[in-house]
């Protein structure tokens, strides 16, 4: 599975690069090493992994877990934030991201969760796009500031 998902790894990792190539090293031997420990830890530390397969080729994957925003003044405390979501490039617009995200949904629903957050680049305009479209309210830009 873990070379599967290597593969999308990798295709994400390529998008950020081109989004932001000051702060991404370029895909080697050594990012791929260190891409498969991340993956084994990823699959393991979040509380869900669901994998999309066609002709049992992994072509999805999303990774979720519960959290706690700890605001004293929001409605909603507790929520379910996706960290990760690849869908290999090959598979884009067929709808295995939407599938993945409704999986997560009913997972979040029937623990009784009433909020989903995901984090995309301001860069990312396709997808904001999709998350736009998959129900996402996209509210909130984070910056970075080199030192």
């Amino acid at each position: 599975d873990v070379t599967d998902l290597l593969v999308l790894l990798k295709q994400q990792y390529e998008i950020l690069h081109t989004f932001y190539p000051n702060f991404y090293h370029n895909w080697g031997p050594d990012l791929e090493q260190k891409s498969t420990a991340f993956l084994n830890e990823l699959l393991v530390m979040q509380d869900g992994a669901l994998v999309a397969r066609v002709e049992k080729k992994a072509v999805g994957l999303i990774t979720f877990s519960k959290a706690q925003r700890g605001h004293f003044d929001t409605i909603f405390q507790e929520f379910v934030d996706i960290t990760e979501l690849i869908v290999d490039s090959d598979y884009r617009s067929l709808g295995i991201g939407q599938k993945l995200i409704d999986q997560v949904k009913e997972i979040a629903k029937s623990d009784n969760v009433k909020l989903m957050r995901v984090v995309v680049s301001a860069k990312n305009e396709r997808g904001i796009a999709f998350y736009k479209r998959a129900g996402f309210e996209i509210r909130e830009l984070t910056g970075f500031m080199e030192v």
